[in-house]
């Protein structure tokens, strides 16, 4: 998915960007902020891209590390005006400590829109491996995946107890399905629904 994400940023097709800031992912940092008092945390954007979602953690008062591999990505999202702490690493999320990503306290909260569902089962154990590496002892982790069933060169989906087992040391405490609105028309057509799910370290 690399390569192919590389090209759908070079010719500027970004159709995961139309709707801004996720509505619903919004909706859910509300709730969890509502335990906390500002400053709330470090957290962790992974995938960032243009860093919609990562200014938005920043504004919100979150201490904020987008980080993603594309640089063109990166180099976009450096250019957004923002308010609050936020900054943006180009790196792998497999691994997130050679980034230079775990420099410091661990983080609190991490944001995950769309970018598991696309990896292979090894990039998969990987990724969860460099997120507890560089997770506080009761970090969160907001994911969103749509199903399996989707036509490539689409990302392949997640299943929730997919997820779960991958993240060792994780519980997954909530899975919400979405409207089916927002999903690209494949996944429509196709009936295979999109979910945010909520882990929790330990």
């Amino acid at each position: 998915m690399a390569v192919a994400y590389q090209l759908l940023y070079l010719v500027g097709f970004k159709p995961w960007e139309r709707g801004g800031v996720d509505r619903d992912l919004a909706r859910f940092l509300d709730r969890e902020e509502q335990t906390r008092t500002p400053p709330y945390g470090r957290a962790l954007d992974l995938g960032c891209g243009t860093g919609l979602q990562t200014v938005e953690l920043a504004g919100r008062g979150w201490d904020t590390v987008g980080v993603d591999n594309v640089p063109r990505a990166i180099r976009q999202a450096r250019r957004r005006s923002t308010a609050g702490s936020v900054r943006f690493v180009l790196g792998d999320v497999t691994n997130l400590a050679g980034a230079g990503v775990g420099d410091g306290d661990g983080f609190d909260l991490f944001v995950d829109r769309g970018c598991f569902h696309g990896l292979d089962d090894t990039q998969r154990k990987t990724v969860a491996r460099a997120v507890t590496e560089v997770a506080a002892s009761d970090a969160v982790l907001f994911m969103f995946a749509w199903g399996i069933g989707v036509p490539r060169p689409l990302p392949r989906g997640a299943e929730p107890g997919d997820v779960a087992a991958t993240f060792d040391g994780w519980e997954l405490t909530d899975v919400e399905v979405m409207s089916p609105e927002g999903l690209p028309p494949p996944v429509r057509r196709r009936q295979v629904p999109g979910r945010w799910l909520r882990l929790q370290r330990g």
